[in-house]
């Protein structure tokens, strides 16, 4: 016979009641009853007893260790994937920084940069020949001029070595996207600074490489939109809307028109596969910003 709720038998809640109500819950009559139990429930388990054994063990030691990251609670229906994106300006590292402070009170919470300057080993090794093949071609340019020979040979050996490292930082991204949707399913509430999104790939943060710069480059285009379009979107996206007048006074840029065709692509932003996408208006003060932020956060938790 089972209880009402159709999971724990009643005969075992009896014994139990029954051994402490008469002085006799013994610790043996205390285990029996815990296998019985087990034995109950082992048909509703999510994952073996071993493996979730493991993974405790895991966290308890990651809890001891002064480094890495320490797991915090996580949420039991399973976290969620939340993408931060703006142009440059939009104040985004410094509104996911304080998001993670609020919810690491209570919550696991990590974050995952997805933008070109914290590259991986792979990434720092690919770059060098580029930038190495890239100084030469501007100093044959300035000595020889644009049409020497040797000129023309750097600049058609500079495009491989860009698109290998285009390559590389595609590979970094989705890696990390992978280990986002991987922490979230855990039951981790995951925060991408900046995303690729296909509505602002030419704007930002999408691929990189020219087919037109010859047959290996070609393929090289081919893996790297591969890469891409694996990546699976985001559940939310929060839009930090900020026009290009406030974010050149919060960055100054050289290139104030790529600026401005940031902000224009980020305006227009929809959201690719995305349940939900939230436009935050980043021009308003920080408090302001915050406040619209940790309210969208809060209702996807």
């Amino acid at each position: 016979m089972l209880a009402a709720n159709g999971v724990i038998p009643s005969e075992v809640v009896l014994a139990f009641l029954e051994a402490w109500k008469t002085g006799r819950l013994t610790p043996l009559r205390l285990f029996r009853l815990r296998s019985r139990l087990r034995r109950a429930l082992t048909p509703y388990q999510r994952s073996p007893r071993w493996q979730t054994t493991g993974r405790y063990l895991v966290r308890v030691l990651q809890s001891r260790w002064p480094w890495g990251h320490k797991v915090r609670k996580r949420m039991v229906t399973g976290g969620v994937t939340i993408a931060f994106v703006g142009a440059d300006g939009a104040g985004k590292s410094t509104i996911i920084a304080d998001t993670c402070r609020w919810l690491r009170w209570k919550l696991d919470v990590r974050t995952f940069y997805m933008g070109t300057q914290q590259p991986s080993w792979i990434s720092r090794s690919a770059q060098l020949p580029f930038r190495i093949m890239a100084r030469l071609q501007r100093l044959c340019t300035a000595r020889l001029g644009e049409n020497h020979a040797l000129t023309r040979a750097m600049a058609a050996m500079r495009y491989p070595l860009e698109s290998v490292h285009a390559v590389a930082l595609g590979i970094d991204r989705y890696r990390r996207s992978r280990l986002g949707r991987h922490a979230a399913d855990q039951g981790t509430v995951v925060l991408f600074d900046r995303f690729p999104l296909p509505e602002v790939y030419q704007a930002m943060d999408g691929p990189r490489i020219n087919p037109a710069w010859g047959p290996f480059c070609e393929q090289l285009a081919r893996v790297e939109r591969r890469l891409y379009q694996a990546m699976a979107p985001p559940d939310c996206i929060i839009v930090l809307q900020v026009s290009p007048e406030v974010a050149l006074a919060r960055k100054p840029d050289p290139t104030p028109e790529k600026v401005t065709a940031k902000s224009t692509a980020v305006r227009n932003l929809q959201g690719h596969g995305t349940a939900r996408i939230t436009h935050v208006d980043a021009d308003a003060s920080l408090e302001q910003v915050l406040l619209q932020v940790k309210r969208a956060v809060w209702g996807l938790l």
